[in-house]
Parts: structure tokens; sequence; C-alpha cells
């Protein structure tokens, strides 16, 4: 340990300490292939198909014999097919049995070889993205705190290479962290694998050595997002010699085998570096801690040279939850720890590094970025923001192009369903913990638009198909392929569904047969978009026009065209619609000279007001919540109306500062989802509360 987080001097040519690697214990995994799938592996091969792989083979193990001796056949002829067949797809098939077979033994690093074997040569099998989700979710059911020897790149890394895998292996969570951590470990344009190895092995043993530790049943860090981060060199403190713990949420003390709770993190009012001579040594220092509560006296403890350095600590994680709270982002919580974990590791690593080499890296401390943000946090936004989530992770950020909220049921809780950008994925929240399931892979291209129909959600993509996913399981059902174009709204007219999309396709659907009834084409519609029903009307928008078309006769429907001429100005586009509680419509039109709000009575078909919205460029969501009209703009606001007087009720100027794509109602609440550069759902207090 260090007194600052700046490298100490060291003799030049002193050499990285060596550490080996430890193999942690194996669980049982119950789940494989059966023999038959195996078999019939050698069918599937693809003729004149060149192999793209030239690893040798897994050599079966003397010692293979703990579990199921199908096991081993299952094994040996995995093996066989794999050095036999040029099929891709079979190989990687085989590849992944080989994983999951070494992983019932136990050994978790050749397991993940295999997976990683996969990435790197197969990926036209399986997709980059499925491949970083597998490895994901095989490292939290391994150990997602411990890289292995095995995932260690075998080769220089360029700069983006080194954020994909420092994001994936939760070395720091986010890509900012990943390019900070860059610059702290070279200033050249590649990572030579030796300097990452070493640094992966301090990182290693300081996650080990924070995750062995068993705090008794009276201490158990039971809040969300709280783990222990640092355990101290032995250090001195007025109950003698131990260690000091430090949590995403505390600071602890260890002596002996005795824990006892120092303070949260919030509790600290300031802390200094001092030299007690009745507690510490001639010339050590230490540090003193004191609390908002006057009345608890002040913590004393003898770190030495460590006292800088574990004030950086704990006053950058005490940042980081102020942070996290005030602009409701759990996610901060996590960021934070990692950064820390990965400024100690670099401080040991800068530490064993001769002098004179890589002299421009950065200082460990640049990886403590939550005091400079904590300043900088400001605006009426984070008074009404409630929380802000990351459906697919900081580093993995998509457009949220839809949401949507599913009401509490006897088997569930209320669901937040989020569709995805560029993934195709559907992201499901539980709102009592805010917590995600893993994601749904349903579409092959962005899901546009989300609609529920008793237990099931209808998902409508850009790839032209409708997804039908089951509520309680989150299994998808039924794949719908008849339109032909991206699917664009889907509404129910019950027992019926509509769906409409960008051609101007409307199909009527039978939701228990999947059949469809009729189907409805608007001529010169242009793009349509924004489906909604009221009584037995379809509305939808049409380029420069809002389209009314009337389906209360099964055989025949008449469609009405309704426009507003904002000549002089330039065209405008209906961008997006939302129906209020009396049935009237209101739109939102953008174009090169601003966005304009129209409301329209749907008995009359009459326009009823034209409100000008110069102060923004376009608008791109709406949403109604009980009284209030909630609309999102492409800069990022979120502008809060009463639809009923047309009263300015509040603006959240920096909702979304790359622009808000998606909005939805739920109980008291209101959730804006964002663009890919931000990635991130916001769930908001309603304006009146």
């Amino acid at each position: 340990d260090s007194g600052s987080l700046s490298p100490s001097p060291s003799p030049r040519g002193t050499p990285l300490r060596g550490r080996g690697s430890k193999k942690l214990p194996g669980g049982d995994v119950d789940m494989f292939m059966s023999k038959e799938d195996i078999l019939e592996a050698k069918d599937l091969q693809i003729e004149n198909e060149k192999s793209l792989f030239e690893n040798e083979i897994i050599e079966v193990d003397s010692d293979f014999t703990d579990g199921p001796e199908s096991y081993k056949e299952w094994f040996q002829q995995s093996s066989a097919v794999l050095e036999s067949t040029s099929s891709a797809r079979t190989k990687a098939g085989c590849r992944f049995i080989l994983g999951m077979i070494v992983l019932a033994k136990g050994e978790k690093d050749r397991a993940l070889e295999q997976f990683q074997i996969i990435a790197k040569e197969c990926s036209q099998v399986y997709p980059k993205k499925l491949v970083k989700q597998m490895l994901g979710d095989a490292a939290g059911i391994l150990n997602s705190e411990i890289v292995s020897e095995t995932s260690v790149p075998r080769k220089i890394m360029s700069e983006y290479e080194f954020g994909r895998y420092a994001t994936q292996w939760n070395i720091v969570t986010d890509n900012e962290a990943a390019s900070l951590l860059w610059n702290c470990l070279t200033s050249q344009p590649n990572l030579p694998r030796q300097s990452l190895r070493a640094f992966l092995e301090i990182w290693n043993e300081i996650k080990r050595f924070g995750s062995s530790i068993e705090l008794p049943e009276h201490l158990e860090l039971e809040e969300l997002h709280e783990d222990v981060l640092l355990v101290s060199p032995l250090v001195r403190d007025v109950a003698g010699q131990g260690r000091l713990v430090l949590s995403h949420r505390r600071l602890l003390a260890l002596h002996g085998s005795v824990y006892s709770q120092v303070c949260f993190l919030n509790e600290i009012a300031a802390m200094e570096i001092v030299s007690s001579p009745f507690l510490f040594s001639l010339g050590q220092e230490g540090l003193r801690v004191s609390f908002k509560d006057s009345s608890k006296p002040p913590y004393l403890v003898c770190l030495k040279e460590s006292s800088a350095t574990w004030k950086e600590y704990i006053t950058e994680m005490d940042a980081a939850l102020s942070y996290a709270d005030k602009c409701r982002d759990l996610s901060v919580i996590i960021s934070a720890g990692n950064n820390i974990i990965a400024a100690h590791a670099l401080l040991q690593y800068h530490q064993e590094l001769s002098l004179g080499i890589e002299m421009n890296m950065r200082s460990p401390a640049s990886m403590l970025i939550y005091r400079s943000k904590n300043d900088q946090l400001s605006g009426s936004a984070f008074d009404t923001l409630d929380h802000r989530l990351y459906p697919a992770g900081e580093a993995g950020r998509e457009t949220i192009e839809c949401l949507l909220y599913t009401d509490p049921s006897e088997e569930m809780g209320g669901r937040l369903w989020c569709g995805m950008g560029s993934s195709g994925a559907l992201f499901v929240c539980d709102v009592d913990t805010w917590k995600f399931d893993l994601p749904i892979n349903v579409a092959t291209n962005r899901i546009y638009v989300l609609e529920e129909y008793e237990g099931e959600i209808w998902a409508g993509s850009r790839d032209g198909n409708l997804y039908v996913v089951d509520t309680e399981t989150g299994r998808p059902i039924s794949t719908l392929p008849n339109h032909g174009e991206a699917i664009s709204g889907i509404t129910v007219v019950k027992p019926t569904i509509w769906t409409s999309s960008f051609d101007g396709l409307l199909i009527c659907w039978n939701p228990k047969t999947r059949d469809v009834i009729r189907q409805i084409t608007i001529p010169k519609s242009g793009r349509v978009s924004s489906l909604i029903s009221i009584g037995n009307w379809l509305w939808c928008s049409g380029k420069q026009k809002l389209i009314a078309i009337d389906i209360s006769d099964p055989e025949n429907h008449n469609i009405e065209k309704f426009a507003i001429d904002f000549r002089p100005e330039a065209p405008l586009f209906v961008d997006c619609l939302a129906k209020t509680p009396n049935d009237q419509i209101w739109c939102g039109w953008s174009g090169s000279n601003g966005c304009k709000l129209s409301l329209w009575c749907t008995k009359t078909r009459k326009c009823l007001l034209v409100r000008d919205l110069k102060e923004f460029r376009g608008c791109t969501c709406m949403t109604v919540s009980g009284d209030e009209l909630w609309i999102g703009t492409k800069e990022g606001q979120l502008l809060i109306i009463n639809w009923a007087t047309n009263a300015d009720e509040q603006i959240l100027q920096e909702a979304h500062p790359a622009g808000v794509r998606s909005l939805c109602t739920m109980e008291g609440l209101v959730a804006s989802g964002s663009t890919s550069s931000d990635g991130y759902i916001a769930v908001w207090k309603k304006a009146k509360q």
C-alpha cells in the first residue's frame, strides 16, 4: 500500500512478482444435451463448408469418473465429432457441450475456454452479441468477480478491444471507466498481454480477498448493491490490532475473528490524517474519522502510509452514494466500487513497474471520478427523478425503443417491459426491486412497439414480424410474419388485435388462434405510425396527415384523412399520438422549423387547438398519465402539460441528454427511455403528487 494514489519509486528492472491462479471449487450442473442430440450432430454437417477450427481436441482425463458414466461417453463422442466434422455449426455445438461437461466436473477455466473459442472463431454461428451475453451469463454462474487465466487475450489489445474486454468481465462498468483504466495501464497504442495479465493477477487477489469475507449474521450486508470492496493490511485502533474493511456502504473493523461496524459512509462528517502519540508509534500516520452525530466519538485508526489512500477511497465511495441518491441511479454504486478496486490494483501494479517504463501513464487517482461528478448535479429533473435503470448495463447501452407497464397479478408483481434497439431483445424489470431478468431474445431487429393482451405481450419489430411472449414465463410463443415492413403500431379492439406497418397495411388478428381476420391497406398514406383505437375507429399518423379508419363493418371500411395547413411555414409531419380519457387525440408535429401540438375531437373530427412549441426541435413520443400529458423531445426534454386546460405544469430540461425515445405510464410514475447514447430508463414522479 502507498500513502497516495501515485506509484512509489522502485529500483529499475524490478520484475512484477509472480502469482499463481487458483481454481475455485465447482458446483454440479444438471442440464445437458442427450446422447441422441450429440449423435444427431453428425447429420448437421454442411457440405464444402470450411473448418474454422484448428485447436487441439480436449483429451479425456483418466480421472473423469466422478459423474455418471454417460458423461464420459458424451465427452468422447463430442470430441470425436469435433475432430471429424467440417461444419462450423456442428463444431460450435460440440464446443458448447464440451464446455458444459468440464464445468460439471468443476473445471471452470476449461469451460470458459471452450465458450471463448466459440466467440473468437465461430461468430457467424453464434452472433457476437449472443456470445457476449452467453459469456456474461457464464461468468455470473461461475464467479463474476474472478477473471480466469484462460480469459486473458493471447495478443496485444487496442483500446477499443480492451474496453470491450474490461466491461464484459466486470472489471469496470462503463466505457468511460474503461478508457480511464486503459490510460492508467499504458501510454502506448496497444497493451501487451503480459501487462494485462500482471494487472489481472493483482486485481484477482483483491477481489478474492474481499469475496472471502464472511460477516456474522447481525452484520450481513442486506442492502441492495453492497459487497465488501477492500480489506486493509494489519492496522491498529483503540480495540487493538486488526483490519479495516470497506464495503459499498459501510466501514467495518475486524479484530481476530470479531467484526464490528464503524459507521455507514453517509454518517461521516470529515476525515483527516493525523499523528497520535497515544495510539500510534512515533512518526506513523493514522486516519481520524469524525461523524455528523457530534455525540459519537471520532474513530482513530493507524493505517501508516496507507492513510491517504484509504481516505481517498472512503471519500470516493461516499460521494458515489450521494451521487446515486441525487440522480436515482443505483448502478453508480456498483460502478464506483469497481473503480475503487481497479484503482487499488493499479496502485500496486504501478508500484511494481520499473521507473522509466510507461512514464506517461495516468495516476490511479483518475479512476475516482464521482467526487467531481457530484458537484455537477443541478436542475429540476433530479428533484422529479425516482429511479434510473440500465436494461443492458452501462457498457451495453442500446436505444429504448418502446416501454410497456403490466399491472401486478396473483402470480407476479408489476413489470416494466423494454423493447430494445439493435439487439431486438426484451428486458423485463420487476418494479418492486427494480431488478432486470435475463433478456428475452425474440426479434432479429429493433422492437418498435409493445402491447399486452390477456397474459401475453405482443411485440412489433422492424424486421416485419410480430412476436407473442407469455408474460408469466417470458417464453416466446408465436412469430407472425404477415407484415412486409416494420411494425409501427399495435392496439386492442376486443376481442381482436389490430396492427399497422410503415407501408400502410393494417391487419386484424384473432389473438387466440393467431389467424388473420381481415386486412386494410391505406392508399397514399405515407409512413403510418402511432396506431390507437377509440370505439370502432382506428387512428394513426400518415406523414403529414391524421388518418381515421371506420372498422365497424366487417366487410367494408371508411377512411378519413385530416391535415393542417401550416403554410407559409415548412411542412410538418405527425410523429406521435396520444389519446385522453375523454376520447380526444393529441398530435405531435415536427419539422425543420420546430414542432407543434394539435388537439382533435374524435366525434366532430375538428381540430380544437394548435400550440406552437418553438423552443423544441421535435416531438418524439407522448403518453397520458392521469390529467397530465407527457411529451418527449428530440433534444431530451420532457414537457408536462395539463391535457384538459393546456396549461404547462413542468419542463424537465435535461431528462435525457441525447433525446427521449419512448414513454409509458406506471402506477403513480412515468417511465421514459433514451437513445443509445444514454441507454437508460428514467422513472419519474408525476408533476402533481
